[in-house]
């Protein structure tokens, strides 16, 4: 009788040990998943992040390349009007 008894707790007890290393690797896993998850968020944010700057710098040359040209423009119509005040 305690023989059976014996034998049958250690079979509980490796059954136990063998739900809790399972529930353990699958924490694991899950843990890793999250990582990679939050990993590829990251480039992802970061990507994003250097398309939008990459976009503000263009349109503020493109600003700055405008402004230029009407300031050259506007000096080169200044320039013209001056010049037909001396001529005449």
């Amino acid at each position: 009788r305690n023989k059976r008894r014996k034998e049958e707790r250690k079979k509980a007890r490796s059954k136990r040990r063998k739900k809790e290393r399972k529930k353990a690797r699958n924490k694991r896993r899950k843990q890793e998943r999250k990582k990679e998850r939050n990993k590829r968020r990251k480039k992802k944010e970061e990507r994003k992040k250097q398309k939008k700057e990459k976009r503000k710098k263009e349109r503020n040359k493109r600003r700055k390349e405008e402004r230029k040209k009407e300031r050259n423009k506007r000096r080169k119509e200044e320039r013209n009007r001056t010049k037909d005040k001396t001529c005449r």
